[in-house]
């Protein structure tokens, strides 16, 4: 199954119900559900789970390499967002002192103090789902450098890039195309996906998430060839077909640009 995994901030924990079953929440905070603007988002992915059962055993005793978290405990939320082959609905699961209880549950949006959901893309590599903090100095640690958004799509979202990327002959990544699928610029090092409020950075939707993953999914290389770079993808290992070769895609083109060069070079 794929979920996700929401623990309270107890540096946000206001309330002090971090470690607390339902009931005790209840009492002392008169609500019913878990309040999602105290936890924060720890882990994202696919489990060999059969129930919720199993996904608290995994972890307590097997905790995958990526996660950031602590051992799962009372007051956990999880989220499953595709049964897969198990018997659980997609919905929110509180983690209470005996087994688990389904609850309402609004996830935590984007804050200084919590972490977001966006794609990361990087040269020559498929894309990846991250949870990152929103401060200026996570966001710069990401692309590796000052960041500069930019808005190539109608959709609330924003490409968090390296600002001096092309000038630092950082590798070229991805190419920017317009509506009719013609290039106009290209991202140097690598970049965020990231959702946009009004003023501030937000995670991606699940359909967002799966629009962008699917749009930069291909790693692109780039070649100078008579003053145009040519943008071929990249094949990946699991591209061939019983080991045989297959035809190269074809490639798009556009005039090169001194910035563009100088990562070529």
């Amino acid at each position: 199954m794929n979920i996700r995994i929401y623990q309270i901030d107890t540096g946000r924990d206001s309330e002090g119900v971090a470690f607390c079953g339902l009931v005790t929440l209840r009492k002392k905070t008169g609500r019913a559900e878990p309040d999602g603007s105290s936890y924060e988002p720890v882990y994202e992915g696919e489990v060999d789970a059969r129930d919720l059962e199993d996904v608290y055993d995994i972890f307590n005793c097997e905790l995958p390499d990526d996660y950031e978290g602590r051992s799962m405990s009372v007051s956990d939320v999880v989220e499953v967002t595709d049964s897969g082959d198990s018997d659980v609905e997609p919905g929110f699961y509180f983690c209470d002192t005996i087994g688990f209880e389904e609850v309402k549950f609004d996830p935590p949006g984007s804050s200084s103090g919590g972490k977001i959901r966006v794609i990361a893309v990087e040269p020559g590599r498929p894309p990846c789902v991250k949870l990152i903090r929103t401060g200026l100095e996570s966001l710069q640690a990401e692309v590796d450098g000052y960041i500069e958004v930019v808005y190539p799509y109608d959709d609330p979202v924003g490409l968090i890039v390296n600002e001096e990327g092309k000038i630092n002959g950082l590798p070229l990544n991805r190419a920017l195309r317009d509506e009719s699928g013609e290039i106009y610029d290209i991202i140097a090092g690598t970049f965020l996906v990231a959702g946009l409020t009004d003023d501030d950075f937000r995670g991606l939707s699940d359909a967002e998430l799966k629009k962008y993953m699917s749009l930069f999914a291909v790693p692109e290389m780039f070649v100078s060839v008579a003053g145009r770079i040519h943008v071929l993808p990249c094949r990946q290992p699991d591209d061939d077909v019983n080991g045989e070769d297959q035809k190269p895609a074809d490639s798009d083109s556009f005039p090169i640009s001194v910035s563009a060069s100088a990562s070529l070079n």
